[in-house]
């Protein structure tokens, strides 16, 4: 039973690692000790060259400079005459040093003499983990001659825990793919010239990019308190929570974004405010709850939208993407075409054409899509 137990809570810790890749020392260590093994390291490693990086438990920290610094190129458990065909017939499995090469072999080399022997392995057991383009990942373990060669039920053990060991690693570089996606999403936010909040469902900002900082230190028509985005009037802050709620609905197809505007009387014109959800999988598997988009215009600092960018993109008139741009800006068919001078009729023939154009229904898809050609990402 013991057995059984200390089998599920490594594979416990081998799932907490794919959202805490600082656990992989704790199992290679777990792992090494429960096969009888005195080392474990686990290497991301080009075969051809010998470069790459490792961890390493149960050997000092100075193998690593040992081994990159001149055996990885000479390590004959990891030499090939073709790494191309090997990497292309390359599969995920359990190998010994036996397997791979005769152990005299082995032991004639000068990676055994001058490597392995020093920190007292003599058998390697090979657990192949990844293949990414010229790069193999294995979690090597080591043992001493004294406790002879890995048995049959230790490498069983090790075959009921590769399987999750692989998927760990793989759930791992996802998240990390995604870790950084979202870093760069906001150093972009962070060049925007528009003032960008990210915040919760509460309406509390996670980030805050220099121009919306800028905006609330200014103090109008946008507001913090106790860390929630709000307005100076009662109502906006209200309209603009609800807006906020309805983009962070607990079932991704429910999320909506929506615009409103923030009239102040030290402003001649109103603040444009787009509201919208962040990609689901862009922040679900870090965050408990959604990211909500909070983008402010504010036509008084001569940030313009990139009319020319819609008519690249979608093929609109030059009309068409002045339309899509103030509906953008908070503006409702009737205010357009008043601001533009031309007729109600007119302004709703020219969204026919954009909703065609850009194969979206309704305003709120056609806002969406707009807020895409300026950065901002969207469910």
């Amino acid at each position: 039973m013991s057995g059984e137990t200390d089998v599920g809570d490594l594979l416990d810790c081998v799932y907490d690692a794919a959202l805490a890749p600082e656990l992989w020392p704790s199992i290679v260590a777990r792992l090494t000790e429960m096969i009888g093994g005195v080392g474990g390291m686990l290497v991301d490693q080009n075969p051809q060259t010998g470069e790459g990086d490792a961890i390493v438990v149960g050997h000092e920290q100075s193998v690593l400079a040992s081994y990159f610094g001149y055996y990885a190129s000479r390590n004959v458990l990891l030499r090939t005459p073709d790494t191309r065909s090997y990497l292309r017939h390359w599969t995920p499995r359990i190998l010994t040093d036996e397997e791979w090469l005769p152990k005299e072999t082995l032991v004639r080399s000068e990676y055994y003499n001058d490597f392995l022997r020093p920190i007292d392995v003599h058998s390697v057991l090979m657990i192949r983990l990844a293949a990414n383009d010229l790069n193999t990942i294995n979690l090597n373990i080591g043992r001493p001659e004294r406790r002879g060669q890995f048995s049959a039920g230790e490498i069983e053990l090790v075959r009921q825990v590769h399987p999750h060991l692989i998927r760990s690693l793989r759930l791992g570089q996802k998240f990390f793919a995604i870790r950084r996606v979202e870093a760069g999403a906001v150093e972009f936010l962070d060049r925007s010239p528009r003032a960008v909040f990210l915040v919760d469902q509460d309406g509390r900002v996670r980030h805050a990019n220099p121009p919306a900082e800028r905006l609330v230190a200014a103090g109008d028509g946008i507001t913090l308190f106790r860390g929630r985005l709000g307005s100076v009037s009662t109502d906006a802050s209200q309209r603009l929570r609800a807006l906020i709620q309805q983009a962070s609905q607990a079932e991704v197809e429910h999320r909506r974004g929506g615009a409103m505007i923030i009239r102040t009387s030290g402003r001649r014109l109103p603040l444009s405010v787009i509201v919208a959800p962040v990609s689901a999988h862009r922040s679900a598997v870090f965050q408990e709850n959604p990211s909500i988009i909070v983008c402010v215009t504010d036509p008084e600092a001569g940030v313009a939208l990139p009319q020319q960018q819609l008519c690249d993109l979608f093929g609109l008139t030059a009309a068409e993407a002045r339309v899509a741009l103030e509906l953008v800006e908070g503006g409702s068919p009737r205010e357009i075409s008043e601001k533009l001078g031309v007729s109600f009729y007119t302004v709703r023939a020219h969204l026919v054409r954009i909703f065609d154009k850009t194969q979206t229904k309704r305003q709120s898809e056609l806002v969406a899509l707009t807020l895409r050609t300026i950065g901002v990402v969207l469910r």
